[in-house]
Parts: C-alpha cells; sequence; structure tokens
C-alpha cells in the first residue's frame, strides 16, 4: 500500500475511480467535462493511494486555482477510501497535509447528508461544518409572468463589452455572502463563457437607467440522467433589493431554460440565506438534498 502523487500513468484508473464514488460526494467538480479537462497539475495537487495491484483505492485531489488563492483556501474534488477504512484515511491525510502551502488557511469539501461514513471520516480528521447549503430542484412547470417596474430593462449579456458590469454586479450583491465574499474576475467569468454547460443568451443584465443593477446565469447541468437547467449567480446590488427583482431574473432564467428546451431546473443556495430559500420554495422549487461543507482549519493547528 503506497500513497502516490498522480501521475499519467494513473489517469484512467483516477478518473475511474471518481466516477464510481460520484454519487456519494459533491460533484461539483467530477463532472464528465471536469473529468475530461483534468490535468493533476500544480493547480490540480491529487494524490493517490495504490494497492499491491496498482488499482486505486482512495484518492485525495485539490483545487488550487485563481479563485482558491485569492480566498487562501482549497477545496477537495474528492477525498475518499474504497474502503472506508480509517487508517486509509490517515495515509492520505499525511500527504495532503504535508503538500498544503503555509498560506492557506482553510482546507474544504461539501459532503451530502446521507454520506455517513465520509462525514465520520473527516470529523475523526479534525473537520468541523461551516455552513449547510441546499440542492435545489423545480420539475416542468407553468412559468409565471416577468414584469418589471418601470425605469428597469432587462438585457441580455454581450460578450466583449457587459463582462465588467457582469462582475460588478456579483461582487456587490455577494460581498457579505459566505462562501462567495471573494469577488470574482473578468478573467473566471470567460472560463464560464467558454465551458460547454454555457447557454447562448444564458446571462440576464439587469439595468436601471444605463446602470447595471442585476444578474441571473443560466446554463446547462447534467443531472439525474439528462440536461437540466442550472441558475446561478442571482444576484441584485443592495440599493434595488427588496423590490421583487430576484423573483422576476428567477423566472427570466427559467424562460431562458425552456426556450433551450430545459424544462427542470436546480441551483444551490446557502441554508442561511433565508430570504433567498424562501424564494425559490415560493417558485415552485423544493429541496433535494443538504450538503454541509466540512472544513478543516490550519488556522487553528
Amino acid at each position: 500500500m503506497i500513497v502516490d502523487a498522480y501521475s499519467e500513468r494513473y489517469r484512467d484508473a483516477f478518473l475511474q475511480f471518481c466516477r464510481i464514488n460520484r454519487p456519494y460526494m459533491d460533484d461539483s467538480y467530477l463532472s464528465e467535462e471536469e473529468l475530461r479537462s483534468f490535468q493533476g497539475g500544480w493547480q490540480e495537487p491529487t494524490f493517490l493511494l495504490i494497492d499491491e495491484d496498482e488499482a486505486v483505492i482512495g484518492a485525495a485531489s485539490l483545487i488550487w486555482n485563481d479563485f482558491m488563492r485569492r480566498q487562501n483556501r482549497s477545496r477537495f474534488r474528492i477525498f475518499g477510501c474504497q474502503a472506508g477504512d480509517p487508517e486509509h484515511y490517515a495515509l492520505l491525510w499525511e500527504r495532503v497535509m504535508r503538500w498544503t502551502p503555509d498560506e492557506i488557511t482553510a482546507l474544504f469539501l461539501f459532503i451530502p447528508q446521507e454520506s455517513s461514513d465520509l462525514r465520520k471520516r473527516m470529523a475523526h480528521l479534525g473537520f468541523n461544518i461551516e455552513r449547510y447549503s441546499f440542492l435545489l430542484e423545480r420539475r416542468q412547470q407553468a412559468l409565471s409572468p416577468v414584469l418589471w417596474p418601470p425605469g428597469y430593462d432587462l438585457r441580455q449579456f454581450r460578450r466583449g463589452q457587459d463582462e465588467q458590469d457582469v462582475v460588478d454586479v456579483r461582487n456587490a450583491a455577494f460581498r457579505r455572502l459566505q462562501g462567495s465574499s471573494t469577488p470574482i474576475t473578468t478573467t473566471s467569468l470567460e472560463r464560464l463563457l467558454d465551458s460547454v454547460e454555457h447557454l447562448a443568451g444564458g446571462i440576464l443584465l439587469l439595468y436601471f437607467k444605463d446602470t447595471a443593477v442585476g444578474v441571473v446565469r443560466a446554463s446547462r447541468e447534467w443531472h439525474r440522467g439528462s440536461d437540466w437547467l442550472y441558475i446561478g449567480m442571482l444576484a441584485v446590488v443592495p440599493e434595488h433589493q427588496g423590490k421583487g427583482l430576484g423573483r422576476m431574473l428567477l423566472r427570466a432564467a427559467l424562460a431562458t431554460g425552456e426556450f433551450h428546451g430545459l424544462f427542470n431546473s436546480l441551483l444551490t443556495v446557502n441554508a442561511e440565506n433565508k430570504q433567498a430559500v424562501r424564494l425559490y420554495l415560493t417558485e415552485g422549487f423544493t429541496v433535494n438534498n443538504v450538503m454541509e461543507c466540512w472544513t478543516y482549519s490550519l488556522e487553528d493547528s
């Protein structure tokens, strides 16, 4: 039994391990597109537990890209062992700790609440629950009308012109939202625009007297064996909140999904964001899963 750093020699075995364990973990970074683009370079430090037959029986793979570095945090793509053996987890964890740069203040991963074994292993290693997130689903339903107050104008995003408006609105709206307070950049937005999940016309910007005040992004996501609409980046700047604009942006995103033939929708929301949770529930979403953000603080160690 050895713990080895990722190399192309193990690519197929590692990706298969990810696919097998995907149903039991947060699959945000385990989609087929994510796995196809996986490189295992310095931005994706990955360590594998290899048995005597050179089979991958455990993996700890992290994300250490520009967005994570600006947070001084690193998120696990996957952290798991095939047999659930505490000694196997300890071997992987020791290797992760040897890699961890000095500037990292915390390591974290999301775990479905029903994954009792993985939750137990994280607690044993010293992780604690930092917050909760809901995965919400909306099955095909009739669309409600989109009605804007006077002075507001909804426009489709124009690439090469509106990137800064998207970034500014999103950052202003999310600056106090736990887990989303780190600002995004136009560079990270470009990556979203180039992804296979991006929908033409999927980013909508709301203007008030030619000033951007709201944004929503509708994209495609593989879920439950088919393509669903994924709604993200739903944001209204603080000065224009409380006017029902978020609800109208949500409805506009749902209509965009139907235009692309996507009649089932999903999104994620922080559980403590009670106002947003209420909005989604009243617009036909239901809670499908509860995710727990388990965090290991390096500031306390």
